[in-house]
């Protein structure tokens, strides 16, 4: 079974994480958030990532009386999660509506279309 994208928040603390590269506190977390103004309470991490250990996308590791926690998903995992659900709720699954809408409202530069470009000739070629 396909497991459902992270909830906005979850994502936020798996991206602190993945930032971090090791197991971390909650405290590590808290004080790695970026823009620091928008920085949850501690319990509210605590309890988040409670939730998160549940549903399998973090674990953790106990160091003396604290417990450390680290990402149990891929970065790449989760955007690939992300970008379907966009794609099936905003686009009704339309793959094509959903790149067209991607690239317009992203204002590409030519050098990312140009890597675009070879990108889609990879996938062509089956590399």
């Amino acid at each position: 079974m396909e497991r459902k994208s992270p909830a906005p928040l979850e994502t936020r603390i798996l991206q602190v994480l993945w930032e971090l590269g090791a197991p971390s506190t909650v405290q590590e977390i808290c004080s790695a958030w970026k823009p620091r103004k928008e920085t949850p309470g501690y319990t509210t991490v605590l309890k988040k990532l409670q939730v998160m250990e549940e549903k399998g996308l973090i674990s953790h590791e106990r160091e003396g009386k604290a417990y450390r926690y680290l990402a149990a998903v891929r970065k790449r995992e989760v955007e690939k999660a992300k970008l379907r659900e966009l794609q099936d709720d905003l686009y009704a699954g339309d793959r094509m509506s959903f790149v067209l809408g991607f690239l317009d409202a992203a204002k590409v530069t030519e050098e990312e279309l140009a890597e675009a470009r070879r990108l889609l000739d990879g996938l062509k070629k089956g590399e």
